[in-house]
């Protein structure tokens, strides 16, 4: 039993280039918005132009020099791996810090 994966290998490519608008293109079309759906189109293009300018910068074209490390102060990395800390506590443990909010959230009310 094989399966036709060509549909999904084009909408991951399509979301993956951030080129997801042939449903909502079609959607407005049908709806009488012809204008509204071409204006997509055309700001579907100029993004992709611009995104794969910057792939294009980063990875085809040769580099200017050698890469060099900036230093870093005490101050800067103490900061750098409190704030890794904290973002790992919170994504591993977000139970307090939802309740918490829950509970402002809940004071607006």
């Amino acid at each position: 039993m094989t399966r036709n994966t060509e549909p999904d290998v084009k909408l991951q490519i399509s979301m993956s280039m951030g080129t997801t608008t042939e449903p909502t293109t079609s959607a407005a079309i049908n709806g009488g918005y012809v204008v509204l759906a071409i204006v997509g189109m055309v700001m579907s293009v100029v993004s992709a132009y611009y995104y794969l300018r910057v792939v294009v910068a980063m990875y085809m074209r040769d580099t200017l020099g050698e890469d060099t490390w900036a230093p870093v102060s005490p101050a800067a990395a103490l900061a750098l791996g409190l704030a890794a800390l904290v973002i790992l506590g919170l994504g591993v443990y977000p139970g307090p810090v939802l309740a918490l909010a829950r509970r402002a959230a809940l004071s607006l009310l």
